[in-house]
């Protein structure tokens, strides 16, 4: 069963990331070469996510390994393809941040 993310619970788990890797709203404008006033709306769930900014922030947070974009895995696929073939599903699992229960209220 396909499990639907709103807007803000993506926006959540992405100021969650920001705050583990501690990558300020300033440093990832810059790796996203976004204004730092359109990465703020979207991180606090004031914009809609789309699959390409999506893909973008996984990119930008380094949640997925592009250490060489001509490497290909056991599929024959490069990098870049399989950053293409992501689902709005699997970016969603990857943007989210799972928290123990105590840590949610």
């Amino acid at each position: 069963m396909k499990e639907e993310f709103s807007d803000k619970e993506i926006a959540r788990g992405v100021r969650e990331w920001l705050r583990e890797l501690r990558v300020s709203s300033k440093e990832l404008a810059k790796r996203l070469g976004w204004p730092l006033s359109r990465v703020q709306n979207q991180i606090e769930g004031q914009a809609h996510w789309t699959h390409n900014s999506k893909v973008k922030f996984v990119i930008a947070l380094g949640l997925i390994d592009l250490t060489d974009g001509r490497a290909e895995d056991k599929t024959g696929k490069s990098v870049w393809e399989r950053v293409e073939s992501l689902t709005d599903e699997d970016l969603d699992s990857l943007l989210q941040r799972v928290l123990p229960y105590a840590y949610r209220f």
